[in-house]
């Protein structure tokens, strides 16, 4: 019993070895090697990563609806499905950056930029990125791609929008606790 057990498991390994699972094989790297040098030369400046990854996303948009007036053929459909792809990789980076860049400026050791100007400036983007999504016909090949780049970009929205709120309430308490230190004779750093 237990020798047909290892020998299951045996031929189990060397089937996922020889074939591996498609879903964690990538076709190519969702950034360019400029793109890459351009986020690693930003690795300590959140302000300036969150302006890399709205411009690539931007950069993606654009690619998509020059492709959506593009006749339709295979390649198309297969190129609109790699841009979508690479457009939610790219959402979702910008969204992790976001945290990272509310945590840069909450800390007092390491004062950075102010983030409210950067989530203003990249809600004004989010009409354009969803129309950009949504201009290319529906195809049974890119729809599903399409989806999770809509509910990528609709998360990004949520976020933004919370973390106005929480910047808004963060800095008028720094404001008012400044204040209340003023009126005891002396001033917070």
């Amino acid at each position: 019993m237990r020798r047909n057990h290892f020998i299951a498991l045996t031929a189990i390994l060397v089937l996922l070895t020889a074939f591996p699972c498609r879903a964690l094989q990538s076709k190519h790297d969702p950034l360019t090697s400029e793109e890459i040098e351009q986020i690693r030369e930003a690795t300590d400046r959140p302000a300036v990563r969150l302006k890399l990854y709205a411009g690539f996303i931007d950069a993606r948009a654009t690619r998509l609806e020059v492709l959506a007036k593009d006749p339709p053929s295979e390649q198309r459909a297969d190129s609109i499905h790699d841009v979508l792809e690479e457009y939610t990789f790219l959402s979702d980076e910008l969204q992790n950056n976001l945290d990272e860049y509310e945590a840069y400026e909450t800390n007092k050791q390491r004062p950075v930029p102010d983030l409210r100007k950067a989530l203003r400036d990249l809600q004004a983007s989010f009409v354009l990125w969803k129309a950009a999504i949504q201009d290319p016909p529906p195809d049974k090949k890119y729809d599903f791609a399409r989806e999770a780049a809509l509910d990528s970009t609709n998360s990004l929205t949520d976020q933004t929008k919370e973390m106005i709120v929480g910047q808004e309430a963060y800095f008028a308490q720094k404001k008012q606790d400044n204040k209340n230190q003023q009126n005891k004779g002396y001033v917070l750093p």
